[in-house]
């Protein structure tokens, strides 16, 4: 089975449409240029994370931090009862068939 879209999927070019729609709207906001309509919203959101009330502030000084330095990788640790490592048991247990006649008669 080939890997991808399937034939026909038009999804690539509607998200083209979505970004050349908001590349469109920067170059209104800012009057000018692409470049210079993501300055003003920068602009606009580090006076927001500096003037804003604390938890909105934060939230836009995450964000930045997520833009410039990326995600940080979720890490997950697994431990058993009081920090111990975790034990793996392993059992493979044996159950009784159901009673099928037909499976014990003999064959002719």
């Amino acid at each position: 089975m080939p890997a991808g879209a399937p034939i026909g999927n038009q999804n690539a070019k509607k998200a083209k449409i979505w970004e050349q729609a908001l590349k469109r709207a920067l170059c209104r906001y800012a009057g000018g240029t692409v470049d210079q309509g993501l300055d003003r919203l920068a602009d606009r959101m580090i006076k927001a994370a500096a003037e804003g009330d604390e938890a909105a502030a934060m939230m836009v000084i995450e964000r930045i931090a997520d833009r410039l330095d990326g995600k940080p990788v979720a890490i997950q640790e697994l431990s058993g009862p009081d920090g111990d490592a975790v034990q793996v048991f392993q059992r493979i247990e044996l159950v009784p068939m159901a009673d099928d006649s037909s499976a014990n008669s003999t064959p002719q």
